[in-house]
């Protein structure tokens, strides 16, 4: 009987083990509601959970940030029915009238900046956004001027797709913000997180309120960080070690994190100033000599742009007609073909790949990891500096020129790009913007573009134009200067 007692509590003490670290599982994900990877609920489900935790109820007066072309409004106005108002905003006019076009009678359009929401009404019981906040260009700006339309001890509420680290694995979770880079965003806000509810699904949801006590502080703690990484910028120009690229893309770096606008000094504005007078100083010091042309067998079919520009969508579907696609949605390519010339070559033992149709030499494997928009830069430039395959103009290519390596049919696993390149490097980085904080990426994997913050990470595939030689040709170290 003894054995059978003991044998009996030993067996209950592991079903509890068991319980107990299946709880700690689930409830590890410490903030917001969280996803796990079991989704046990369906699409559906999971967005009528969002909108219990959120407190979307018949009556209320609600704004949507980032409503798009209205896959979340639907949802909130079939809980809504009749009753209430929803302002839905976006700073896509296309979309916004996309969502006009279905008639919902209680959402009112709000074409909003990138930040500030433009809400008609401050007496709103919520604001809420989906799928947006990774997005935002001016995320602590924007939750500033969110309070001027909010209700006192009203919400606003972020639901974010699963925030895991970012892996190197496929395109869309480099797009994300981890739960990291979102809290400490929302650290340095005059909001409060309330408590966190769990729920199976790939979305976590945050649920914040104004807190009082921290809103004297925001403004005045963000221009003295601005301050202090100002400072720091400073004492990294006296390094003689350090590249004045890498000099030149760490204040690029500084000037990308501040775009906020303060409400409240005018001394932000001439911090940007003074790192714009400093960008431009190491520009025009790290100019290359260019020697005389090197001559390719055969003159270039088309000449493609090799200058940084800010583009739009348009641009990109012009440049596709023009090099022979046809399209769809304007930045993916459907049909056609570009009558690439290339040549595999392994000038000074380094691989390179050669477009004779555009005088174009690539680079065929690029980064071994993903990397950020100024971190993709320090890796080109560091490829310089030990002159791969003889030359030290390598740089991120132009989305004309990346365009022209795009094939119409999967022709490299499951990638839209010919075999002499390599199959892993999916997603990279081209140097033109399409917002200030936003360049284009070209996605191998869809054949197409699409635009990113320059905080999140892609890979990198340098170019450099066979016309041009620099062999040997390193960029010159500078010594800091307060002259411009």
């Amino acid at each position: 009987m003894k054995r059978k007692k003991i044998r009996a509590i030993i067996l209950a003490q592991r079903f509890f083990l068991i319980f107990l670290l299946s709880w700690i599982t689930t409830a590890s994900h410490t903030w917001g509601v969280g996803s796990t990877l079991d989704q046990r609920l369906s699409r559906q489900e999971a967005m009528e959970k969002i909108l219990d935790i959120a407190g979307v109820k018949p009556g209320l007066v609600i704004g949507e940030v980032g409503a798009g072309g209205g896959g979340f409004t639907s949802f909130l106005v079939e809980r809504m029915g009749e009753s209430g108002k929803i302002y839905a905003n976006d700073i896509d006019k296309d979309s916004l009238d996309i969502l006009e076009r279905k008639g919902f009678k209680i959402v009112e359009t709000v074409l909003g900046g990138t930040d500030n929401p433009n809400f008609p009404v401050h007496n709103l019981d919520m604001v809420i956004m989906r799928n947006v906040f990774h997005d935002l260009e001016h995320p602590l700006s924007m939750m500033e001027n969110i309070k001027k339309y909010l209700k006192p001890d009203a919400s606003l509420v972020v639901v974010e797709p699963h925030s895991s680290e970012p892996s190197n694995v496929t395109s869309l979770p480099m797009h994300l913000l981890t739960e990291k880079e979102f809290l400490s965003i929302v650290e340095q806000s005059s909001y409060t997180l309330l408590d966190p509810v769990e729920i199976p699904s790939w979305w976590s949801v945050y649920v914040f309120k104004v807190d009082k006590n921290k809103e004297k502080t925001v403004w005045p703690d963000w221009l003295e960080k601005f301050r202090a990484d100002v400072k720091k910028i400073q004492e990294f120009e006296n390094n003689m070690q350090v590249s004045s690229v890498k000099k030149r893309i760490a204040w690029e770096r500084i000037l990308n994190s501040y775009r906020d606008d303060n409400p409240e000094t005018t001394e932000d504005n001439e911090l940007r100033e003074y790192i714009q007078k400093r960008i431009a100083w190491l520009s025009e010091k790290t100019e290359h000599t260019v020697s005389s042309p090197k001559q390719i067998e055969k003159e270039p079919a088309v000449e493609l742009r090799s200058v940084y520009d800010s583009i739009d969508q348009d641009d990109i579907e012009d440049t596709f007609k023009r090099l022979g696609f046809g399209v769809r949605v304007r930045i993916r390519v459907k049909s056609g073909d570009f009558p690439n010339l290339y040549e595999k070559m392994t000038p000074e033992g380094d691989p390179v790949v050669l477009d004779s149709a555009t005088g174009l030499m690539w680079h065929p494997n690029g980064s071994e990891e993903t990397l950020d928009y100024y971190s993709a830069q320090e890796w080109i430039d560091d490829l310089n500096l030990r002159n791969y395959a003889g030359y030290s103009d390598w740089r991120l290519p132009t989305a004309e020129e990346v365009a022209s390596i795009i094939e119409s049919e999967r022709k490299n696993g499951k990638l839209y790009i010919d075999p002499a390149f390599s199959d892993v490097q999916d997603v990279i980085w081209t140097g033109d913007s399409y917002y200030p904080g936003r360049s284009w990426l070209v996605e191998f994997i869809r054949a197409g573009f699409a635009d990113d913050l320059k905080i999140h990470i892609a890979w990198v595939r340098p170019v450099r134009s066979s016309k041009q030689s620099i062999k040997h040709n390193k960029p010159r170290m500078l010594m800091a200067s307060a002259d411009f």
